[in-house]
């Protein structure tokens, strides 16, 4: 529903009807009349010229406000991306883990399945074929005759 709106700008009181309530019209009312007021204390410039330079410093406001916006936007967009690429990676980091859980127990288990098993005892049998020389290598045979004696 729309509202009616009475406000006084630089001395005129001016209507209007906005969707907006009427506490909020009231406050852009009062920011337009100081900068106008500004403008007008500042320079030499009638209402009318007040009120396009008033226009146009609210506007380069409105500019640089949109700028600033966006550059926060992109930059809560980036924090947004490292904070995904973070969670994959801690969930990356976290399956690794149970992986590398997994097999510290295996290893625990075979570990103890060694330290379980009787150990093997060497019999003097074995020992004494470790003591065994080698057997010796048998002579080679003679090269071929010497050339000599085929003449």
């Amino acid at each position: 529903m729309a509202n009616r709106v009475v406000m006084r700008i630089c001395g005129e009181e001016l209507t209007f009807t906005a969707e907006e309530s009427t506490d909020y019209m009231q406050k852009v009312g009062a920011y337009v009349g100081e900068q106008m007021q500004d403008i007008l204390s500042s320079s030499k410039v009638g209402r009318s010229n007040a009120a396009i330079l008033a226009a146009v410093n609210i506007a380069d406001e409105l500019f640089k406000t949109r700028e600033a916006d966006e550059q926060l936007r992109a930059q809560i967009k980036g924090y947004l991306d490292e904070t995904s690429q973070a969670k994959a990676e801690i969930s990356e980091l976290k399956r690794e883990v149970l992986r590398l859980q997994k097999v510290q127990k295996k290893l625990e288990k075979l570990e103890k399945a060694s330290e379980d098993r009787p150990k093997a005892k060497t019999t003097t049998r074995s020992r004494a074929k470790a003591k065994d020389p080698a057997p010796a290598p048998a002579p080679e045979a003679p090269a071929d005759p010497p050339a000599d004696a085929a003449d």
